[in-house]
């Protein structure tokens, strides 16, 4: 794994994984991984501050996840040590971003690679500029995301009506301390609609024994957030299948707020999804998916519900 320059506003913080750190076979999952972030980040933000002799920023804003884009290389297990490394640098007058990678601490082997910029709304709930001790201490300095931004707003072509979707209500544990959804809820509500997706358009049931050869590992993820949901609001999560081969499927996801006449879409996914067995050995994405982008193409949708090859 190259090297990356995190700048002179770094963090690293230790972190070790627990059992309720853990997904499907064993190892962490996404969700895991964003809340590690997570933590680098506010350690980021309290050491700069203090540095500067400020008051923190998490008392002054609210630091609003705008884009997050992320490669998950590997899954960590129970009891692993890991380091959470991460960068603080400007991207324009409104948006800061934070370079994240999260590692074995002994070994330095890479488990993900982030960016994720932010914005800032003050207490009255405007979108403010960047605190200014951020620009004194960047002054001067140039440097580059660690993931590149991937995700556009404007599809390459339309989609088909969502082939599938699930409805999800926004509980207080899907909420920070404002009650409004953080922003790994978003890409929890999607794992579960994948898997009901998978679970859906499984040819060989049951389900789980199924799930022993085909075990959706999310490589990559390309989140951008519009607009947040808050405590009580109702999610429709949309799925479109867009692109498969052998190795691995590209799958879009939008979210609506109160979905119907005056609904809001509030986050818009990318998920590089791959497929292995209950041993964590690569297999083929299934028929079954590779026939749901394969419909796509086509622009065909049947009774909105999924299609067996």
């Amino acid at each position: 794994m190259t090297a990356h320059d995190f700048g002179p506003l770094s963090s690293r913080v230790p972190i070790t994984v627990y059992g309720n750190d853990l997904g499907l076979g064993g190892v962490t999952d996404i969700s895991a991984a964003l809340r590690f972030m997570d933590r680098g980040r506010v350690e980021t933000i309290e050491a700069m501050c203090a540095d500067a002799s400020q008051v923190s920023w998490l008392s002054r804003y609210m630091v609003n996840v705008y884009r997050l884009d992320a490669v998950f290389h590997r899954g960590a297990r129970v009891g692993d040590h890991l380091v959470a490394e991460t960068g603080l640098h400007q991207h324009s007058s409104h948006r800061a971003a934070f370079d994240q990678r999260i590692a074995d601490a002994a070994t330095g082997v890479v488990i993900a690679d982030a960016t994720v910029e932010v914005t800032f709304v003050d207490t009255q709930g405007q979108l403010a500029a960047v605190p200014e001790e951020l620009e004194q201490q960047l002054a001067g300095s140039d440097l580059e995301d660690l993931v590149p931004a991937t995700l556009k707003f404007t599809p390459a072509r339309k989609l088909t009506a969502p082939p599938f979707s699930r409805r999800f209500k926004v509980y207080y544990e899907d909420t920070d301390t404002q009650s409004i959804a953080y922003h790994a809820t978003y890409v929890r509500f999607c794992e579960r609609a994948l898997q009901d997706l998978l679970e859906e358009c499984c040819s060989m049931p049951p389900f789980w024994r199924w799930l022993d050869d085909h075990r959706p590992r999310v490589t990559k993820l390309a989140a951008r957030y519009t607009r947040p949901a808050r405590l009580g609001d109702d999610l429709e999560v949309r799925l479109w299948v867009r692109e498969a081969s052998d190795q691995e499927a590209l799958v879009e996801l939008r979210l609506a707020m109160n979905p119907g006449a005056d609904e809001t879409i509030t986050t818009h996914l990318l998920l590089g999804v791959a497929f292995e067995s209950v041993d964590g050995e690569p297999t083929p994405v299934p028929a079954e998916v590779r026939a749901m982008a394969l419909a796509e193409s086509r622009g065909h949708v049947s009774n909105g519900q999924p299609q067996r090859p």
